[in-house]
């Protein structure tokens, strides 16, 4: 992994990305995004228990407002 994933099909909408190997420039690409006005949210999913409802409950948490700061 460790390169910059574009994420098809976003343009300027806003993203979440769940994925349980997150490495390299992904985080610094969500950044990225973000300041550039199309505000992205990285989910690190555990790869040990996989997608579970806490995830979910984190992106939809986030959707109600994608321009607030996040800690991700």
């Amino acid at each position: 992994m460790g390169t910059v994933r574009p994420l098809p099909g976003t343009g300027a909408r806003p993203a979440a990305v769940l994925d349980d190997a997150f490495g390299g420039k992904d985080p610094d690409h969500a950044r990225t995004r973000t300041r550039g006005g199309r505000p992205t949210l990285p989910v690190p999913v555990n790869p040990a228990t996989g997608l579970r409802r806490a995830d979910i409950d984190t992106v939809l948490a986030w959707l109600h407002d994608p321009h607030q700061p996040t800690d991700r």
